[in-house]
């Protein structure tokens, strides 16, 4: 077994219930202009949409690739969300429902059996309440209809594509279809609880296989990109179930399309760290743990901090791209 493989098993070992990922790979027209079109005399200039598409879902099976091969078995992805298909005019909103249709190429395919990988997509029921724009209506029924042709396989790896997703509309439109059975296990489940973590469990399990599709953990990590320095959380479904305790959030200050093994490595290795001390710990406090040296070192640092204001994490900064 090669060191990569350990650490994959490894991996696998830390996280039984399988290591869940949220990859909001951000910067994309500047990846493609990196990437693509440094010798062009107007770089910036994208003549074609669906090159543009294709190199990126490239970079998307690249960084997918890293976290399945290190030890990860589901990933949430958003490529698209409803701003893409709202704030950037008419021709780009039909442009990218078109290039939606490459996660269902014999590339893709290819891809998804190669890690073997079952797909699923959220944001169908959105797309499809979008009958008075043809172009989000009829993807929305090409999404449906490939999801309801795959053939799905117990123990598989997972990727969810985010595409056009409302959570609040799913929400609204699930509570209001649940069954009087359905409602009654739930309440029932909830009668017996023994602390308040438990609510949220049980309402996880339940709300996350409704809209995913399947059973996806609790995510433990998201990666995003901070080029220009702000934070950003650019996801919905992940964000709308989310109960602020568990998921680490790294971010790339360049577009993490270009992350690579070793970075992705890096990140799960820092994670894997912090589980591991999180659940050796149940104290209530420090004691026994700091020296008197060491609070006045950390206060120093403190104080300087705060004296310096640009020293604030998710300040926007000024760059070139």
């Amino acid at each position: 077994m090669t060191s990569a493989e350990e650490f994959a098993a490894r991996v696998r070992a830390r996280y039984p219930e399988g290591l869940t990922a949220v990859l909001s790979l951000g910067g994309t027209r500047t990846t493609y202009i990196l990437s693509q079109q440094r010798g062009s005399a107007d770089p910036g200039k994208i003549e074609s949409f669906s090159a543009y598409a294709a190199h990126l879902l490239e970079r998307y099976q690249q960084v997918m690739g890293h976290f399945f091969e290190l030890g990860g078995q589901n990933i949430i992805i958003t490529p698209l969300s409803i701003h893409n298909f709202s704030r950037r005019g008419d021709e780009y909103r039909d442009q990218a429902a078109q290039s939606v249709d490459l996660l269902f190429s014999s590339d893709f395919v290819a891809f998804y059996e190669r890690y073997e990988v079952d797909p699923y997509f959220t944001g169908i029921d959105a797309l499809l309440h979008m009958r008075h724009v043809p172009s989000l209506y009829q993807l929305g029924e090409r999404m449906a209809a490939f999801q309801h042709s795959w053939q799905y396989r117990e123990g598989r790896r997972r990727i969810v594509w985010e595409i056009g997703s409302i959570p609040l509309l799913s929400l609204m439109r699930l509570n209001a279809s649940m069954s009087e059975d359905d409602r009654a296990q739930l309440e029932q489940a909830l009668a017996s609880v023994e602390n308040m973590e438990q609510i949220y469990e049980i309402l996880y399990v339940y709300y996350a296989r409704a809209l995913y599709g399947t059973d996806i953990p609790q995510p433990h990590l998201y990666i995003g990109s901070s080029r220009n320095g702000d934070l950003k959380l650019r996801i919905q479904t992940p964000l709308a179930l989310d109960n602020g305790g568990r998921m680490r959030l790294f971010y790339t200050p360049y577009p993490n399309t270009f992350l690579t093994r070793e970075g992705m490595r890096a990140i799960i290795e820092n994670l894997e760290a912090e589980t591991v001390l999180r659940s050796a710990t149940h104290d209530y406090d420090y004691s026994g743990k700091l020296t008197p040296e060491l609070v006045e070192a950390e206060y120093q640092r403190v104080e300087a901090l705060r004296a310096d204001p640009s020293a604030i994490l998710g300040l926007r900064r000024k760059v070139s791209l």
